[in-house]
């Protein structure tokens, strides 16, 4: 019950870590159908002693730094999680990378 009504959800957690550490995600679960966490951090850097980490956090809640998401014509404020739709081109694209 907690976790489910009264807590932050374990994938929010998951966003909130990884825009933290300045890492975005780029998830595939079907051939042509995934997500991608933006991740983008109001902070300059990621590699911080925790009394820097702390200081960040602090300003941001005090709304002293830039938004988190994608800073895109359209995008709505703050977003950082995107459905995907691939075509089978970009699909092929993406194979030959990885």
């Amino acid at each position: 019950f907690y976790e489910r009504y009264l807590s932050e959800p374990h994938s929010q957690r998951f966003i909130d870590l990884c825009t933290v550490a300045k890492i975005s995600v780029f998830l595939l679960d079907e051939a042509q159908h995934g997500h991608y966490l933006h991740c983008r951090s109001p902070y300059a850097f990621a590699d911080c002693s925790m009394h820097e980490l702390v200081h960040q956090l602090s300003q941001e809640a005090n709304g002293l730094t830039m938004d988190r998401g994608l800073d895109a014509p359209g995008c709505p404020r703050n977003a950082q999680a995107f459905e995907l739709f691939l075509s089978a081109y970009f699909r092929r694209q993406v194979d030959k990378i990885f």
